[in-house]
């Protein structure tokens, strides 16, 4: 139309101009999966007068536009893809839509019940024993020595405690509806139960003396747990862990005496070789003894000395479009396990798999997710030595076919001085842009090839709503962001 100024000399037009409008914005959506006469409501701005909304391009079967800032529409036929809401000439788009066809997602994995290690690895009925291990929260069944035992409670998805029952030495069994693990010949019943001796003496007038009753000692049988190294030769000190391990009086290795020992504490010996022979190692006290298979004599090397435990390299590369992660260790005796973290940012890592160490000089191990996502993955290794202490690698990526169209950042909304973007892809560099709602452009950022994760500043920005974009030359991504700050 045409553009009136009236003075009181009169008045004046000029035609030409066009009203735009203010274009709708979409914040967010929910649920994000959905099928055929699903309801989706819709958050953001601006949609007074909207004339259409569509998922995966595809219109919905009818919409409600509750207010200002909220649009119900029923989906029809349906695509995945972008859901997208039209009002007059202006067009907002939000992507992470997934039309389901009646298909409900997959279940999440179920893991069968791993074991660690138990605490104390030797009790009387009625004594409370902490099992630790991974994916224990669905244990249904313990036992001990093949006897069930008398009670447990789960305390979270690694521990459980359980009340010894009338019980037997020998292997530790946790069940569940995934399946079953196994600490071997890990526990040892003791079915001996001291009672003070009752003071029947009749005392003479006048004599109050009262003599306490000599209680003996509880001797408990030495139990071992293991051993590093597994191969030694004639000199060489192995050291050996365990319980009850404080009265120890002889070590010997495939039946030849050791050296020497030390009593370290009640859960650790150390014992020079002897002349030596390969088989079990026994420990033994006044009352009895334990063994454990395994220990190699080694008749032509030098003395062993201990050397520290190396991680050499952690990497990992796409093959099939799956991710397949390696590493190079050095000297890993010390060591129980490897925890395989993962996630699609780098601030949210949880265990995916344990890998059980070889036990080796050098070794080499690999790994292949089957269950990663699309785009950038994130891999860590939690490395856990025989001793339950924990030490993490480095964080990796691994780029895979595929780019979700929608951004990760945290916080979301802003309050502070920055914000902090996952990029969807690693391989090529690319770069960030901070565009207000009217599509002026107020930062670029550019990013190197290979970099996970990068921080925008927002310090100097005006509290309201910003679109943060980001490209390679051949993807793109983007979020909305709302500053509060």
């Amino acid at each position: 139309g045409s553009v009136s100024v009236t003075t009181p000399g009169g008045t004046v037009s000029l035609n030409g101009f066009t009203f735009v409008g203010i274009k709708p914005i979409i914040i967010s959506f929910s649920p994000a999966i959905a099928k055929d006469g699903d309801t989706i409501t819709i958050t953001g701005a601006n949609f007074t007068g909207a004339s259409g909304v569509s998922f995966g391009y595809i219109p919905a079967a009818s919409f409600t536009v509750t207010n200002a800032n909220t649009i119900r529409a029923v989906v029809g036929s349906g695509a995945s893809g972008a859901v997208i809401v039209a009002v007059n000439t202006d067009t907002a788009y939000a992507y992470g839509f997934t039309y389901s066809n009646s298909t409900p997602p997959p279940p999440p994995p179920v893991r069968r019940p791993l074991l660690y290690y138990i605490t104390p690895a030797h009790a009387a009925k009625g004594a409370i024993v902490t099992i630790h291990g991974a994916y224990l929260d669905s244990v249904n069944a313990i036992s001990f020595g093949g006897t069930a035992s008398q009670s447990f409670n789960i305390g979270s998805d690694s521990s459980i405690t359980a009340v010894i029952g009338t019980g037997s030495s020998g292997n530790v069994i946790v069940r569940s509806q995934y399946g079953a693990d196994t600490l071997y010949d890990s526990f040892r019943f003791d079915s001996t139960i001291v009672t003070p001796p009752g003071d029947t003496t009749v005392m003479p007038p006048g004599d109050t003396t009262v003599t306490p009753p000599v209680i003996p000692p509880v001797m408990h049988a030495p139990v071992m747990n293991g051993f590093t190294p597994k191969h030694a030769a004639q000199g060489a000190t192995v050291t050996i862990s365990g319980a009850y391990l404080d009265s120890v009086s002889s070590v010997s290795f495939g039946g030849v005496t050791a050296q020497s020992f030390t009593v370290v504490s009640s859960g650790m010996v150390r014992a020079v070789v002897g002349a030596g022979a390969s088989g079990n190692i026994f420990v033994s006290t006044r009352l009895t003894n334990d063994s454990i298979g395994g220990f190699l004599f080694d008749e032509t090397s030098p003395p062993a000395v201990s050397a520290p435990f190396q991680l050499v390299q952690f990497s990992g590369t796409a093959y099939s479009n799956q991710p397949v992660l390696s590493w190079s260790v050095k000297h890993d005796s010390s060591i129980a396990n490897y925890g395989i973290l993962h996630g699609t940012d780098t601030s949210h890592l949880t265990l995916l798999a344990n890998i059980p160490a070889k036990w080796k000089d050098t070794a080499n191990y690999t790994f292949t997710d089957i269950n990663s996502s699309n785009g950038v993955n994130y891999y860590r290794l939690q490395i856990t030595d025989i001793r339950m202490n924990i030490t993490y690698s480095p964080v990796i990526a691994v780029q895979l076919a595929g780019v979700s169209p929608t951004l990760t950042m945290y916080p979301n909304p802003v309050t502070g001085s920055y914000v902090t973007v996952n990029l969807p892809s690693v391989t090529a560099p690319s770069q960030f842009q901070v565009v207000d709602m009217s599509g002026n452009v107020l930062q670029l950022v550019p990013v190197a090839a290979g970099t996970p994760q990068v921080k925008i500043k927002v310090m100097n920005m005006n509290r309201g709503m910003y679109k943060i974009t980001w490209s390679d030359g051949s993807n793109f991504s983007y979020q909305t962001v709302l500053i509060l700050k």
